[in-house]
């Protein structure tokens, strides 16, 4: 997709800042070098990047490289994306999707949705992602979404933390709900990264715990893999620092793992 020079030059300063957020490990979102919005056309599709924002560093094929394998492997059946942020991964599982099964992600910030819907458009992903604005929570109806700063928009929780300094009241659901208002039978690939709710989004799923073939998480305490492993899922480190990956023993049993 052609750019215009301001775009291009703005593009190529991100991406230094990327380069060295990644080298000393910082948050990317601290590095403020995007001044106007791109799209960005990468291996897995065109995203929508906002200005003053740290989305090119994650929707770029480098961010979480070596979770990458468990996304590419889905090729049929469903993906529940929570915590889908802008659509990283939604846009890539969706492309490989279609005909073959559907996405639901699910995006609590207000504006990280309109980001995600956007993403979906651009990639014509329309008849396979179900965009919901929803925090996934074990009790229904409005709860509080903790911000951080605007710039780090990967880092609104239900938990709040010390960066938190706003919040904004959004609606909330459970993982059982959705999948039953959507028809969802079993789900092959369920991500949850909700900077630190993780275990309420787990439990959350309630008799649909045990229809999820395999669940990509970010760990933030050990509680979330003592459950996974007390309801009949083997769970995994991965090769990317902060995530495991959870399978569920009667797949591995099957020979399907």
């Amino acid at each position: 997709m052609p750019m215009d020079v301001r775009s291009l030059l703005s593009l190529i300063c991100f991406s230094l800042g990327c380069v060295v957020s990644f080298l000393t490990r910082r948050r990317s979102s601290k590095f403020r070098f995007l001044p106007t919005d791109l799209l960005v056309r990468t291996v897995d599709g065109i995203f929508y990047c906002r200005k003053g924002t740290g989305d090119f560093c994650i929707v770029a094929p480098f961010h979480e490289r070596k979770l990458r394998k468990y996304f590419e492997s889905v090729a049929r059946g469903v993906f529940v994306d929570v915590g889908a942020h802008v659509g990283k991964y939604t846009v890539m599982v969706g492309r490989r999707l279609k005909g073959k099964g559907k996405v639901i992600a699910v995006e609590a910030e207000p504006r990280n949705f309109e980001a995600l819907k956007r993403n979906v458009a651009l990639n014509s992903l329309e008849d396979v992602v179900v965009p919901l604005n929803l925090a996934v929570s074990q009790k229904r109806g409005k709860v509080w979404l903790y911000l951080p700063d605007e710039y780090d928009t990967a880092g609104p929780s239900l938990k709040k933390k010390g960066r938190h300094q706003n919040r904004v009241a959004v609606r909330a659901s459970t993982l059982e709900r959705i999948l039953e208002r959507y028809g969802i039978k079993e789900v092959e690939l369920l991500k949850v990264d909700v900077e630190g709710a993780e275990l309420e989004a787990m439990r959350s799923l309630g008799k649909f715990l045990r229809r999820v073939k395999r669940i990509v998480y970010e760990e933030n305490d050990d509680e979330v893999s003592s459950f996974l492993g007390e309801n009949g899922f083997q769970v995994m480190r991965t090769p990317c620092e902060g995530y495991k990956v959870a399978v569920n023993r009667k797949v591995i049993t099957s020979g399907r793992a």
